[in-house]
């Protein structure tokens, strides 16, 4: 649940451009990415093909601990953001699982994805980031960290990975054949908005200093030293935290009260036009005539794009302390609630639904035969395979 958003599983809202932070924790928290060479591999993999599958989505950092991951993201067509999180997220459980032969479910839950809304925040995120792995007192620097990680790509390196299909992995001969089809992907960590006026010099530099406040601010907290490397890589994948953290993430991250105050309205004004629409939607007499907003999933996995607005929060009607007036609807398509709402004659008039039976009636059949005597072939159960979508 996300703090300051309605009970319940909050909408996605997304937008071209906006920048946001991807979260996701192990089943009951236990540490089944517990790094290791191959298990970096795999997530860099994972990561690197889906990047280039999702090609308008940017990735501008990320960390997998042992039990859970972030990652920064943005995309210049939003359509793209929920397949990318579902892929990279989905791949990740099969594989990671599959290493770890963990038949159990592996994440916890959906992604919580949290909107960043100005550049301060933004730095600020990157800055949680790159803490990871210091702050919990496992490695002494960033760079320490054994596991998937964008530092080394900040800090100036090349992040590859390697993606070897599940038909190769039983045949290794069939790699060797085919050197050209190694599977290697580069991760290309994209800056942040605010630092894409540097050189990638300065960039590097500005990473650095970061890296370096990080290990200075932790070092004056700890009166241990921290755990180390050997100590993480050998970490049973199957144990848990002690004591787990049962953090309420917030509904933003927002640099002033008043930016995080804006969202809110604006987040609750899309989420009455989302409710309208579905109302409308659902609706046999009123006809819908309204349309989703833009950002959100329209009656189905079909993202409704934006064409005018990238940040609506940033809207003087959003902006103002005042309460919004009951007709205000977000973002260029919406209905009113005064046009959804049925009258009492219209749902007089409108034919009634037919009841669901709660039983399900079965046509009596010979005892264990068909109508020529005979058993009839059991039925064989459709297999579905899993989408590779984040849900909504």
């Amino acid at each position: 649940m996300l703090e300051g958003c309605p009970v319940g599983r909050p909408l996605r809202w997304y937008l071209p451009d906006a920048l946001y932070e991807v979260t996701t924790r192990t089943a009951q928290e236990r540490f089944l990415l517990r790094p290791g060479p191959e298990e970096r591999d795999l997530v860099l993999g994972v990561i690197g093909r889906g990047l280039a599958l999702y090609a308008q989505v940017m990735l501008h950092a990320f960390v997998y601990l042992s039990n859970h991951m972030h990652m920064l993201l943005s995309a210049r067509d939003p359509r793209q953001l929920a397949p990318f999180i579902g892929y990279v997220n989905g791949n990740v459980a099969r594989r990671i699982g599959r290493l770890r032969e963990w038949t159990g479910p592996f994440w916890a839950g959906r992604a919580k994805v949290i909107p960043v809304l100005d550049d301060e925040s933004a730095e600020g995120r990157l800055r949680y980031i790159l803490a990871h792995g210091v702050k919990e007192g496992l490695v002494e620097r960033p760079e320490d960290w054994p596991g998937a990680s964008s530092t080394p790509a900040l800090l100036g390196e090349t992040l590859r990975g390697r993606w070897v299909t599940r038909a190769r992995t039983r045949r290794t001969d069939a790699l060797a054949a085919a050197p050209g089809e190694d599977g290697t992907y580069e991760i290309p960590i994209t800056p942040l908005p605010a630092w894409a006026r540097m050189s990638p010099a300065q960039r590097i530099e500005r990473a650095r200093a970061l890296c370096a406040s990080i290990v200075t601010e932790y070092q004056s907290r700890r009166d241990v030293p921290a755990l180390g490397v050997a100590n993480v890589l050998a970490t049973e994948p199957t144990e848990r935290p002690a004591e787990p953290a049962h953090r309420v993430a917030p509904c933003c991250h927002a640099s002033t009260p008043e930016l995080r105050a804006a969202y809110r309205r604006a987040y609750a004004a899309f989420t009455e036009a989302y409710r309208a629409a579905a109302t409308a939607l659902e609706g046999d007499v009123v006809p819908y005539r309204g349309g989703f907003p833009p950002g959100s999933f329209g009656g189905g996995r079909q993202l409704v794009q934006s064409t005018t607005c990238v940040a609506p929060w940033l809207e003087p009607r959003f902006s103002s302390g005042a309460a919004l007036p009951p007709d205000v609807l977000p973002i260029e398509q919406h209905v009113t609630d005064a046009s959804l709402r049925m009258t009492r004659g219209a749902r007089s008039t409108a034919p009634p639904r037919p009841r669901r039976s709660g039983t399900r009636k079965r046509s009596p059949r010979a005892s264990g035969a068909g109508a020529d005597g005979a058993r009839s072939p059991p039925r064989r159960r459709r297999r579905h395979r899993a989408r590779d979508h984040d849900p909504v």
